[in-house]
């Protein structure tokens, strides 16, 4: 019974074992195939597609989205992790060309406004040289040229080197706690003995500071005054020259606002005059005074402060320009605190 039982199975197995064998490779082949394609379409493929877009940041095309086919998987992810890559690349990338025109742009203004003084003082020298100036009354007026020629560029320069401090944070700050009201009275009544003798009014109104300190450096917001006043003057157009200045608490901040009714300026031109070099005459030169760097370093002085400053305008009606400081926090430690400038 034994030997038949195993005589069938061997002819079982003579019969069928061959197709047995072959279907069961057939099908593990096909397994293969299908593992493969699964394989390359999900990874192969995609990894191909993601190297070909990655290629292109070396290439420093930083513009072109990079995603790839798939929506799923861990080459997906890969490649949403290359794309904030390409476009924290892509912002530095626009953030150093910017720079770079800025670079060209200021020293375009700086060759300018320094060649420009530069020109007329050599005119002028020659013109002593050669005998033009042939009285002493002529003489006495190209020196004085001369002398206010120099004094412009070393205005200038000055300028140019506290903005670079400033634009580099090199500019070292001295902060302290102060009585904004008192600081504010202070400075309007040592200025107004200078604009006095240019026939200009500069008052303190509307004063709406109760106990308001501030953290500042004195002399920096003082030089921010001084540049938005000088501003001013320099755009005086009326018979009766005003300056006024308001300040008031609003929640945290102090807001401090420099009023002219000068000359004004259209609105497209508003929002520029914060620029370095800027100027708001169509013509450059500086027959106005001014190195054109003085609204752009009060800008920087009050950024450093936590505060923002803007500029409203209209033409032939005069300018504002606003700024905020931060008011000292309830409860906060004064340390060096001085009641005034």
């Amino acid at each position: 019974m034994i030997l038949k039982q195993e005589n069938s199975f061997s002819e079982f197995l003579q019969r069928w074992g061959i197709i047995i064998i072959t279907l069961i490779l057939g099908v593990a082949i096909f397994l293969v195939i299908m593992f493969n394609r699964s394989l390359n379409k999900a990874v192969i493929l995609p990894l191909r597609e993601l190297n070909k877009k990655v290629q292109l940041l070396k290439e420093s095309k930083l513009e072109g989205k990079i995603e790839i086919s798939t929506s799923k998987g861990e080459v997906n992810e890969l490649a949403q992790e290359f794309e904030k890559l390409r476009e924290a690349l892509n912002r530095v990338s626009k953030e150093n060309r910017k720079y770079e025109e800025n670079r060209k742009e200021l020293l375009s203004n700086i060759s300018h406004d320094l060649k420009t003084p530069i020109t007329s003082i050599i005119g002028y020298v020659e013109g002593l040289k050669d005998g033009v100036a042939g009285t002493k009354a002529k003489q006495d007026k190209y020196l004085n040229i001369v002398y206010n020629k120099a004094k412009s560029m070393n205005f200038l320069i000055d300028d140019l080197f506290e903005f670079s401090k400033l634009d580099l944070q090199k500019l070292p700050f001295h902060f302290e706690y102060i009585d904004l009201k008192k600081f504010l009275v202070h400075f309007v009544e040592e200025y107004q003995l200078d604009l006095e003798q240019k026939d200009i009014q500069l008052n303190l109104q509307d004063v709406q500071l109760n106990k308001a300190f501030v953290r500042i450096d004195v002399q920096q917001i003082r030089r921010v005054l001084d540049n938005m006043i000088q501003n001013s003057v320099k755009h005086m157009n009326k018979e009766e020259k005003r300056i006024t200045i308001n300040a008031k608490q609003d929640a945290d901040k102090a807001i401090i606002t420099v009023r002219d009714n000068g000359a004004g300026m259209a609105e497209e031109n508003v929002e520029m005059i914060f620029d370095r070099f800027y100027r708001v005459e169509s013509a450059r030169n500086s027959d106005k005074g001014g190195s054109g760097l003085g609204l752009a370093i009060a800008r920087q002085i009050i950024i450093e402060h936590g505060g923002i400053i803007k500029a409203y305008s209209q033409l032939g009606a005069g300018t504002i320009i606003t700024f905020t400081l931060p008011l000292k926090e309830n409860g906060k430690n004064e340390g060096n605190s001085i009641s005034g400038g």
